[in-house]
């Protein structure tokens, strides 16, 4: 379609947002999964359509920080631990974190960051 007959030229010279410039590359990257928001493909499996009615009705309707629930992150964290190919994760609330004693003492609460290293050969 070509839209510059139906925008305003005030319209069409504004520039993407950061995050469509974002989406963008994205769309171009071959084997990248994209975990920014949008529709998925498939039909949520019904086990995490399950967790999702009862935690609507424990009433929790609300939403979390941009960090999100520590519980999550840590097994994300811990499931990430145990793969062949990461080598290193660097997560405060993990037990096997080397700085573990030193975040305890200086920081509170828990970062959201999270960070691993993959080895370079592929999974067998």
């Amino acid at each position: 379609m070509d839209y510059s007959k139906i925008l305003s030229d005030r319209v069409q010279a504004l520039k993407p947002s950061g995050i469509r410039k974002f989406f963008d590359i994205l769309d171009e990257m071959k084997d990248v999964v994209s975990l920014t928001l949008g529709q998925p493909d498939f039909v949520t499996p019904w086990h995490i359509r399950e967790a999702g009615i009862e935690s609507l009705e424990q009433g929790k309707t609300y939403y979390t920080s941009n960090a999100g629930l520590i519980e999550l992150r840590r097994e994300i964290a811990k499931y990430l631990e145990a793969k062949k190919r990461v080598t290193r994760v660097y997560y405060p609330a993990l037990d096997s974190f080397e700085y573990k004693a030193l975040y305890r003492k200086y920081m509170t609460g828990c970062t959201g960051l999270m960070s691993f290293t993959l080895d370079a050969a592929p999974e067998e």
